[in-house]
């Protein structure tokens, strides 16, 4: 599937979010397979608070592993850097804690040396309203002052759920 996504946009960024739904066994088999299909990261591949098992995936290095829910504050994501388990978060400011907290863990990513990349749960009314749209992500990036293209993957990603 990954190869067919990725044939008609080669240079396309293609992000796999496992959503937990692996064990470790079938994510040391599955990673490997999804970098050759020209898969960039994968996110939570296993469930939360599988310490162990997120180490030895980053430990294989087959793609950086990001974390993303299970990050909801600037403290836990210190102790997930300091236990050597992510390549870096993906985010949600709904649910890291909002504008201000999300901006705290994204300058702790860097002075890290991480990756982070942005994702962004649209209410159908967003989805289907380009104006409106448009104009909530500009005010979202007036109050939090930062640049969103200045990630270190320069990549992100505006889902509908």
């Amino acid at each position: 599937m990954c190869k067919l996504v990725k044939r008609p946009v080669r240079e396309g960024f293609l992000w796999a979010d496992a959503n937990g739904g692996y064990d470790l066994a079938t994510a040391l088999a599955v990673a490997p397979k999804l970098a050759d299909a020209g898969v960039a990261v994968l996110e939570s591949p296993l469930r939360p608070n599988r310490t162990s098992g997120d180490r030895a995936l980053k430990k294989q290095g087959a793609l950086p592993i990001l974390m993303d829910e299970s990050v909801v504050a600037p403290e836990v994501l210190i102790e997930f850097i300091q236990l050597d388990m992510m390549d870096g978060v993906a985010m949600k400011p709904a649910r890291c804690g909002g504008l201000w907290p999300q901006r705290r863990q994204i300058e702790i990513i860097e002075d890290a040396g991480l990756i982070w990349l942005r994702s962004f749960q649209r209410s159908a009314v967003f989805a289907n309203h380009r104006k409106t749209k448009t104009g909530a992500l500009k005010r979202w990036r007036a109050l939090a002052s930062f640049s969103l293209e200045g990630s270190k993957s320069g990549r992100s990603d505006e889902q509908d759920d």
